[in-house]
């Protein structure tokens, strides 16, 4: 993928106006925003796959089990982002290999999943590989600017949620 250009001064102000002369797809923030999170995904899931066996989907149902604790099927897709059809895939696979397991849920057809010893184990064999990796990518900005970044990745998840 060819370099984005450094943005511009008054960058913000053009973004509103799509017919801007000179506006390239490159200045579009959220365009930015969706490159970015599929180069990191893209590399989480060579990294996941080629050392753990993991897909991304099934990493992110342990994160999501290790600090939420037993959960719904759908809640883990709500709070990972993770599709239906990849959870229908990945959940067989982490019982199979004893990461993750049903418990009873509040009706017969409903169940919860829960993070077994063997998946906290391995959450905590490739926590620290994830946090580098986070900290690899935000070493290329200041600390005043990784609290500024991560203030308005607050903002813009919020309001991501409001609009949809």
């Amino acid at each position: 993928m060819p370099a984005l250009n450094t943005p511009k001064d008054n960058r913000a102000d053009s973004a509103l106006n799509d017919d801007t002369p000179g506006r390239t797809l490159a200045d579009n923030s959220t365009f930015r925003i969706s490159i970015l999170a599929s180069n990191l995904s893209a590399g989480t899931t060579r990294m996941l796959s080629r050392t753990f066996g993991l897909t991304l989907a099934s990493w992110r149902t342990l994160c999501v089990l290790q600090f939420e604790g037993p959960s719904s099927a759908s809640n883990i897709c709500l709070k990972g982002a993770i599709d239906k059809a990849h959870m229908s895939r990945s959940l067989p696979l982490l019982e199979k290999r004893g990461l993750v397991r049903r418990k009873p849920g509040m009706t017969k057809k409903r169940y919860l999943l829960e993070i077994t010893p063997s998946g906290t184990e391995l959450f905590n064999t490739i926590n620290p590989v994830a946090r580098a990796r986070e900290a690899e990518l935000l070493s290329e900005l200041t600390e005043t600017e990784r609290d500024v970044f991560d203030h308005c990745l607050w903002k813009l998840f919020r309001k991501s949620m409001d609009i949809g």
